[in-house]
């Protein structure tokens, strides 16, 4: 029964659209059908956007320990490098990813209405 609910193809996306109610997780979203393409594409960027640091004199980019966690899923340490390339235009050729520590401390109201499309 369980194989016929898998997906059969992977979206790493959906690791910034699921919410555990902790400060680093991503913003609470309601998702519909018709536009769960444009709202994943637009948590995802968010997401990024808000949890990457570059520290260009030290070489490191800071990351969401989402990636580590879920590392498979995200395509190992080359596929977050190209994630970064793709969704914020930034190349990490000799860069260090630093994975953030995550912080569990609870922000229930982390909502953000204006960031999806209705």
């Amino acid at each position: 029964m369980i194989k016929k609910l898998a997906v059969s193809k992977l979206d790493y996306r959906i690791h910034f659209a699921l919410n555990c109610g902790a400060k680093s997780c991503p913003p609470i979203a309601f998702y519909t059908a018709d536009y769960i393409e444009q709202q994943l594409e637009t948590v995802t960027l968010s997401f990024l956007d808000n949890e990457t640091d570059y520290l260009k004199e030290k070489k490191e980019v800071h990351i969401s320990r989402l990636f580590l966690w879920f590392l498979s899923d995200f395509g190992g340490k080359k596929g977050i490098r190209n994630i970064l390339k793709e969704k914020l235009h930034f190349n990490t050729t000799g860069y260090k990813l630093v994975f953030k520590k995550y912080s569990w401390e609870e922000q229930l109201d982390n909502y953000d209405e204006n960031n999806f499309i209705h």
